[in-house]
């Protein structure tokens, strides 16, 4: 009886380990994303790098607005700073540069071996 108890209360404590361990946006978004229209490199360091079609890639900067990661202002040198709302899942990055989900864009996550 108590070993099925402890084993109870070890799965009950997992379970609510794996639900508190979200994804941390500031950390998922790091790596290479890409769409049809381009892609998106994320540095540690707060650098992104721009590339759409063919057309040569260029350098940002990128900061998180709130705490909790919803937020991402990008800065590049033409032009003033570009605001989104994120979302971050394991192989999908959301930006929404607007209230309304019609603006929104998403880009699939690039695997290690396939950069």
């Amino acid at each position: 009886m108590r070993r099925r108890l402890a084993v109870g209360r070890a799965a009950a404590a997992a379970a609510l380990l794996l639900c508190a361990c979200g994804l941390d946006p500031r950390e998922a978004v790091l790596g290479e994303w890409r769409s049809a229209a381009g892609r998106m490199l994320f540095y540690p360091d707060g650098q992104v790098m721009l590339a759409q079609g063919d057309s040569a890639a260029s350098v940002a900067r990128y900061e998180f607005m709130d705490d909790d990661g919803r937020r991402l202002r990008i800065r590049t040198l033409a032009a003033t700073p570009a605001e989104y709302g994120v979302r971050v899942t394991r192989d999908s990055l959301v930006l929404c540069p607007g209230e309304t989900p019609a603006g929104c864009f998403r880009l699939a996550r690039v695997a290690e071996g396939r950069r």
